[in-house]
């Protein structure tokens, strides 16, 4: 049975933020201005996790870059409450990652205090995923494949989400691999 590579990158880099960071929770871009230059972060980069090349809203809302410590954070905060099925949409930095793109993510919560939540992982099927689509993130369609991180059990579908923070870690990778980038979005479900 082929084993979903649920992408050792995106639950590293979840797991990293959310260690490191406990304190707080379109279509494609072409040009200026972008999320990063907007934030006085620079150019995107696929070099430099915190000039982000890539974007994830939930629910139609967009986030803001914080920073903490005098530095900069990787994350993408949304600062508005979103509903516990939520929609999410990529945009990316078309100029560094091209215009066709491989997508993968996990979802989990922030505080699994209890052990209870699950992660999951999804991840686009190949030469499927449309930059700047809307996607339902629990039910993304046909062509996705879900998993259960750490079972790798296959799933239809996520459960409505509970009331919480998640936080949501991307991987974005040109379609030609030569080069991916990192989005990491927080979010709240009321």
């Amino acid at each position: 049975m082929k084993r979903f590579a649920c992408s050792s990158l995106v639950l590293g880099v979840a797991l990293a933020v959310l260690a490191c960071n406990r304190l707080h929770q379109a279509n494609a871009m072409v040009g200026d201005p972008n999320p990063t230059q907007r934030d006085g972060r620079g150019e995107p980069s696929l070099d430099d996790p915190f000039r982000p090349a890539a974007w994830v809203s939930i629910d139609g809302k967009a986030g803001r870059f914080r920073d903490a410590d005098g530095g900069p954070l990787v994350q993408w905060i949304i600062d508005e409450p979103v509903s516990s099925a939520p929609t999410f949409r990529v945009t990316t930095y078309e100029s560094l990652l091209g215009s066709k793109v491989k997508f993968r993510c996990a979802l989990q919560p922030v505080d699994n205090a209890e052990g209870k939540a699950k992660t999951f992982a999804l991840k686009a099927k190949e030469g499927k995923f449309e930059v700047g689509k809307e996607y339902k993130l629990l039910t993304p369609g046909d062509d996705f494949e879900i998993r259960e991180a750490g079972t790798d059990k296959m799933l239809p579908s996520i459960d409505p989400l509970s009331p919480g923070q998640y936080v949501l870690a991307a991987t974005i990778t040109r379609a030609d691999d030569k080069g991916s980038a990192v989005a990491v979005t927080y979010f709240t479900v009321k």
